[in-house]
């Protein structure tokens, strides 16, 4: 007896399109939240990368005072407090090479601006982050174990940290530095 060939009736066609519909709009749900994560991921890193880089030039300016006649005080620049310093800098230009100054500011357009000065007195700004509402700064004097606003040309050590208060937009960054002279150097015991 001959088989019967089997059509596909109405109510399979249907039910293969609503799966296919399910399989297809959570696709597109995936993709989507994969797209947000992604977008989240962009602003996070456009966050944080500016404030890694500055804290990596911050990092090499204040290991780089660790050498003789190297300074930090506290002074202001363009009727701006400033964070200025005193350091020998290794640098790609020859004119900002050697013993040289820089100076830590916002301007008026919200911008955490490195102003460096050469031997020449050509200066060179680096915009360290931008929106910035806010920038206070301490420095922390060892003798007296107290953290200061206020720090003279006229002190002879250094101070052992320094922090930096930022308030970019409505978020806080807060960075802490030490300073390592080499006649205080910061050491680490090791058990064995």
């Amino acid at each position: 007896m001959p088989k019967k060939k089997h059509s596909i009736t109405l109510l399979e066609v249907l039910i293969g399109l609503i799966l296919m519909g399910i399989i297809v709009s959570f696709l597109f749900s995936l993709l989507r939240q994969t797209l947000e994560k992604k977008q989240e991921m962009v602003q996070l890193k456009q966050m944080i990368f500016p404030r890694e880089m500055m804290r990596l030039k911050m990092n090499q300016i204040i290991n780089s005072l660790a050498k003789n006649e190297s300074g930090i005080y506290i002074d202001s620049y363009e009727d701006h407090p400033s964070l200025t310093f005193c350091y020998e800098n290794k640098d790609k230009e020859v004119n900002f090479c050697g013993m040289i100054h820089s100076m830590l500011y916002v301007n008026d357009h919200k911008q955490l601006v490195l102003s460096t000065f050469s031997k020449q007195d050509s200066k060179r700004d680096e915009i360290l982050l931008e929106n910035v509402h806010a920038f206070t700064f301490e420095l922390f004097d060892q003798t007296k174990a107290i953290w200061e606003s206020a720090w003279l040309k006229t002190k002879a050590q250094l101070p052992e940290m320094v922090r930096l208060h930022v308030k970019i937009d409505q978020d806080i960054y807060d960075l802490v530095l030490f300073v390592t002279e080499q006649k205080n150097p910061i050491t680490y015991s090791v058990k064995s």
